[in-house]
C-alpha cells in the first residue's frame, strides 16, 4: 500500500513538472525580440496622407509604412503654444485621430513612424484646420432660470462630446463668484439644476470645459430669485390609499413579504442599504399604479424626487423609466385617473445626468444620494399643474430594465420626496 502511494505522487509530481515546462515554453514563444541596433523605419509618404476636419479635431489616414520593423505611427502637436501632445496608432491602423484643439483655426502636426526599438523614423509635417470646438458651439445655447427651490438650466451639445458645466453664484451680494456645483453630460440637450436655495435675488453664472481644458468665456445671468418652495415633510400624514381597483397590488407578495416591500417604506424617511425595507412590486402588468393620500391639508407641488435603494445597480432593474403623476383635491376621489376627479400633473422620464448610454459612478452616486428630481412644470398637456391636491396617484408606465405597457415588469425604488407649499 505504501509503495502505491509512493507511486501516485511521483507520477502526480512527474506531471506537475511537465505541466510548468509546457506553460514556461508556451510563455517563451510569446515574446517579442527586436533588434536594439536596427534603424528607425522609414518615415510615412506624404503624398498618402488625408485629413478630414472636425470640431475641435482632425482625422488623419495615411499608407502603413511596409517596414518589418514598425511597430506604430505617432502625431505630435500642440493645441496651444507649448502645451504638446502626441497620438499613436499601431501598425494595424491606417488612422489616428488629433484632438484637444480650443479653437478653429490651422495647426501644425508632426508624424513619425516609430520601431519596435522606439527608435523614431523623419518627421514628415502636415496641417490640420480642426473646425470650431464642441466647447464653444455649445457656451452661446446656455440658459438659466429660476424654479421652485433653485435654479434650472439647459444647452445644446451638438457634437454630444464630454463636457463640464459649471454654475456660480454671487449669493451675498459683494461681486465674488463661488462655484455651486459642476455637471458633466454628453447629453445633445444638456439639462442641469440647483436646489436648496432661498427665495433671494441672486447673480449667477456659468462657464463650460472640456475634458482637455479648454474653457469657453462666462456668461452672467443675474437678477434671479428662486421661488419659494418648501419640504412637504408631513409624511407621518402620508398614508396608503387602498381603495382604488386598478391599484393591482400583489397582495400574495405583501402577504409573503409585509415589511420588506409595503408601499409606506417611500415614506419612511429611508434609504436601505439591503434588500428590506423599500417599495417593491412584481409581477405587474403596465401601466400600474399606487395611489398616496398626503393628509388632510391641501398642496401645492412643484417638484418630485425620488431615490434608488443602494444595492440595485443605479438606472436599472425596478426603477421606474417613464410615469406619470395625478392630483386629486377631493376627500374620496374615484379609481379613473382619466376621469374629472384626477388631474395630470405630471407627465415624467428618468435620464442619466451624465447622457451616457451606462450610467456612470457620479449617476449611481447621484440617484442614491440626492435622488432625482422632476419638476411640475406647464406644457402643452399640463395647462395648470399648481393645483391643490390632498392625494397623488402615480401612473408607471415603463422601468430601466425596459418593460413597457403591456409587459410584466418589476417595479422597485426607495424614498420619494415631495416639495411645493401647503394651502
Amino acid at each position: 500500500m505504501k509503495d502505491q502511494i509512493m507511486k501516485f505522487f511521483r507520477c502526480y509530481a512527474a506531471m506537475a513538472v511537465a505541466g510548468l515546462l509546457f506553460a514556461a515554453c508556451a510563455e517563451e514563444e510569446r515574446i517579442t525580440y527586436y533588434d536594439p541596433d536596427a534603424p528607425a523605419p522609414v518615415a510615412l509618404d506624404r503624398d498618402a496622407v488625408s485629413v478630414i476636419n472636425l470640431p475641435g479635431k482632425a482625422r488623419i489616414s495615411y499608407k502603413v509604412p511596409d517596414d518589418k520593423n514598425l511597430l506604430y505611427v505617432q502625431a505630435e502637436y500642440e493645441t496651444t503654444p507649448g502645451t504638446i501632445h502626441t497620438t499613436n496608432a499601431s501598425f494595424y491602423s491606417d488612422t489616428l485621430l488629433v484632438e484637444g484643439f480650443g479653437k478653429a483655426g490651422n495647426y501644425p502636426v508632426k508624424l513619425f513612424s516609430v520601431g519596435k526599438n522606439e527608435k523614431r523614423s523623419e518627421p514628415i509635417e502636415i496641417s490640420v484646420a480642426p473646425l470650431t470646438p464642441p466647447v464653444l458651439d455649445a457656451f452661446p445655447t446656455i440658459e438659466l432660470g429660476p424654479v421652485f427651490g433653485g435654479v434650472k438650466g439647459t444647452f445644446v451639445n451638438l457634437h454630444e462630446s464630454e463636457l463640464k458645466l459649471s454654475l456660480l453664484a454671487d449669493t451675498v451680494g459683494d461681486g465674488r463668484y463661488t462655484l455651486l456645483r459642476s455637471f458633466v453630460t454628453n447629453s445633445s440637450n444638456a439639462k442641469f439644476s440647483y436646489m436648496g436655495l432661498p427665495s433671494i435675488q441672486s447673480d449667477f453664472a456659468c462657464y463650460i470645459q472640456d475634458r482637455w481644458g479648454n474653457r469657453s468665456d462666462t456668461v452672467f445671468f443675474d437678477d434671479l430669485t428662486p421661488f419659494f418652495e418648501e419640504p412637504i415633510d408631513n409624511k407621518e400624514d402620508w398614508t396608503w390609499y387602498k381603495l382604488l381597483p386598478s391599484d393591482n397590488f400583489n397582495w400574495t407578495e405583501m402577504a409573503a413579504n409585509p415589511n420588506n416591500y409595503k408601499p409606506e417604506n417611500l415614506w419612511d424617511r429611508q434609504n436601505p442599504a439591503a434588500y428590506t425595507g423599500i417599495y417593491h412590486h412584481y409581477p405587474v402588468q403596465l401601466p400600474f399604479t399606487i395611489t398616496i393620500s398626503l393628509g388632510e391639508r391641501p398642496v401645492v407641488l412643484s417638484r418630485f424626487v425620488f431615490y434608488q435603494w443602494r444595492l440595485t445597480p443605479a438606472y436599472g432593474s425596478g426603477l421606474p423609466k417613464r410615469f406619470q403623476i395625478y392630483g386629486s383635491n377631493l376627500d374620496n376621489p374615484g379609481d379613473d385617473y382619466r376621469g374629472d376627479d384626477w388631474t395630470l400633473l405630471g407627465d415624467f422620464e428618468s435620464v442619466l445626468p451624465s447622457g451616457r448610454s451606462e450610467p456612470t459612478p457620479a449617476d449611481n452616486e447621484t440617484i442614491v444620494n440626492e435622488g432625482e428630481s422632476f419638476f411640475f412644470e406647464v406644457t402643452e398637456n399640463i395647462p395648470d399643474p399648481y393645483v391643490p391636491t390632498k392625494f397623488i396617484r402615480i401612473l408607471f408606465l415603463e422601468n430601466w430594465a425596459g418593460a413597457k405597457i403591456g409587459e410584466t415588469a418589476l417595479i422597485m425604488f426607495a424614498e420619494i420626496d415631495l416639495y411645493g407649499r401647503f394651502q
